[in-house]
């Protein structure tokens, strides 16, 4: 079975199936909806949060945090889509990526580039890889200090956000158990998710100055 059963009943082709060619091109790429609702069921930390915890809640505190720093639309476009191709690949945890090395990073990156590149963000995605990391791994920070059982004294420090010279500190703008944040139901973050892009994406196509950036832009698929 070479196929993705979408939620909108659509099949989506992965590597192996006669047609994969084709689905870096509409109507073969994810819609923002398919997306936003898939990314709303997903959780992160393997389920090991205190609460239910998805990526579109991780992704939309990511753009927050792109946000609340004077960041432009194109930085929070590309923090709201960075996790978006795991809703093909699901949300693997990076010690499990480890373990299974360099087939799943292949696979993964084949279908982030798909994607990105069906919504002309590659090169996006490229420029403000560094920006959309740093504010990554301050979610991660922030999502460990909120919702997980970790103790400083008693766990492992985490190389990525504990390396001591290097450490990511947790977000103060944001507390993830919260109680509008944990009865929030995954169809109000999907449809957070799937809105706020769609317009920043729909302004930046709007844009005159843009042009050359988008000459390879398939467009909004809602």
């Amino acid at each position: 079975m070479s196929w993705l059963l979408m939620n909108t009943s659509r099949e989506h082709l992965l590597p192996g199936h006669p047609g994969h060619a084709q689905t870096a091109l509409a109507p073969y790429t994810p819609s923002l909806s398919e997306i936003a609702h898939s990314l709303a069921h997903i959780n992160r930390f393997t389920g090991h949060a205190k609460r239910t915890y998805s990526v579109a809640e991780h992704s939309l505190l990511v753009a927050d945090m792109v946000a609340h720093a004077g960041l432009g639309p194109m930085e929070q476009i590309c923090a709201l889509m960075h996790d978006a191709h795991e809703s093909i690949t699901g949300d693997v945890a990076t010690p499990i990526k480890e373990v299974l090395g360099d087939a799943w990073y292949r696979f993964e990156r084949a279908e982030q580039n798909a994607l990105l590149g069906a919504y002309g963000l590659v090169d996006a995605m490229a420029d403000h890889a560094k920006t959309v990391k740093h504010y990554d791994l301050m979610a991660l920070a922030t999502e460990r200090r909120d919702l997980l059982p970790y103790f400083a004294h008693t766990n492992t420090p985490w190389p990525v956000i504990d390396t001591p010279g290097a450490e990511i500190q947790p977000w103060d703008g944001a507390y993830l158990m919260a109680e509008h944040r944990v009865k929030t139901p995954p169809e109000m973050w999907a449809n957070q998710g799937m809105g706020r892009t769609a317009v920043l994406i729909g302004n930046w196509q709007d844009d005159p100055e843009q042009d050359a950036k988008r000459s390879n832009t398939v467009g909004v698929v809602a």
